[in-house]
């Protein structure tokens, strides 16, 4: 968990599944903090899931902890309790939180998706 206790919205973690998987946390800091529960999108290393509106590529960093580059998918958000968070891998940078919030939107359809 991040130093205040409780995992952060854009933070990345290695979480606790069949084996340890990353993901990002995507649910807001008020619900990370109170509840049991945080939803995650997955990270993937697939990189033709980046071709999937609803994904970004995530460039493996220092900041982010990743070792490889990587996808963010989220399409595929989970909620999770928060005794399957393994360990912190770092953080997504500005430009990633925005990416990661666009993804969001067009995956819940929040946000208009043009093809084209």
């Amino acid at each position: 968990m991040d130093s205040i206790g409780f995992p952060l919205r854009g933070e990345l973690y290695l979480l606790t599944l069949d084996k340890l998987r990353p993901a990002v946390v995507v649910s807001n800091n008020i619900r990370n903090e109170a509840a049991r529960h945080i939803t995650v999108a997955a990270v993937r290393s697939n990189p033709k899931a980046a071709l999937i509106p609803e994904c970004f590529t995530l460039k493996a960093s220092a900041t982010n902890g990743l070792d490889h580059d990587s996808v963010v998918d989220c399409g595929h958000l989970f909620t999770l309790d928060k005794s399957l968070f393994n360990r912190q891998l770092g953080r997504l940078e500005p430009q990633n939180l925005r990416l990661l919030n666009q993804a969001i939107s067009i995956s819940l359809a929040l946000a208009p998706y043009d093809k084209h």
